[in-house]
């Protein structure tokens, strides 16, 4: 599928089959998210990879159009990260384009995806915070947007994601190599 293609025929996706994503389908949506543009090129992001059923099925609690993630088989959260730009800010634009990014790959590898607005509806941005507080360490960020994923023609793979909350911190580096991204848990969930 070529760029406009894509581009023309992307859809917001919201009946989802809870068939497993593998790790190397979201290694693919993390690099794409991290080859968006930013100003600056501060990449002011950090992705949080949410496979966790009950994380999940609690976003609806306080999303009220957020009832689709509970079919769908993990959830990518962009957060934006003030910290990383001191003179700017630009993080609001920086997530905007990670974000269509994922929703773009996701598209051209078969995947169906939605985006689910978090910021700046108040409400949202703390049940998110609540939700996967225990992921986000001490990292100072806001929430942004979580994107439900699910495979729509792709045959289903037999390595899946364990269920965790990841976060991916990016840098300057992490666009040349996603492997070398900072990978941080919380105590309750994986690192994959």
């Amino acid at each position: 599928m070529d760029v406009l293609e894509a581009i023309f025929t992307r859809r917001s996706i919201r009946r989802f089959e809870n068939r497993p994503v593998s790790p190397e389908i979201v290694e693919q949506l993390l690099k794409a998210a991290m080859y968006a543009p930013s100003a600056r090129n501060t990449q002011s992001w950090h992705f949080v990879v949410i496979t966790d059923r009950q994380l999940l099925d609690a976003v609806p609690t306080f999303h009220p159009y957020a009832a689709m993630i509970r079919e769908a088989p993990l959830a990518i959260l962009v957060c934006g990260d003030e910290q990383l730009e001191p003179r700017t800010a630009y993080w609001v634009e920086n997530c905007s384009a990670a974000t269509q990014n994922i929703l773009l790959a996701a598209h051209g590898l078969g995947l169906g995806a939605v985006w689910l607005g978090i910021y700046p509806n108040s409400d949202r941005v703390e049940g998110m915070r609540r939700l996967v507080g225990g992921c986000l360490l001490t990292l100072s960020l806001w929430l942004w947007w979580s994107l439900a994923i699910q495979l729509k023609n792709l045959h289903s793979r037999s390595a899946t994601i364990p269920n965790a909350c990841i976060i991916i911190t990016g840098g300057r580096d992490a666009r040349a190599n996603p492997k070398s991204c900072s990978l941080h848990s919380s105590a309750r969930t994986n690192i994959w």
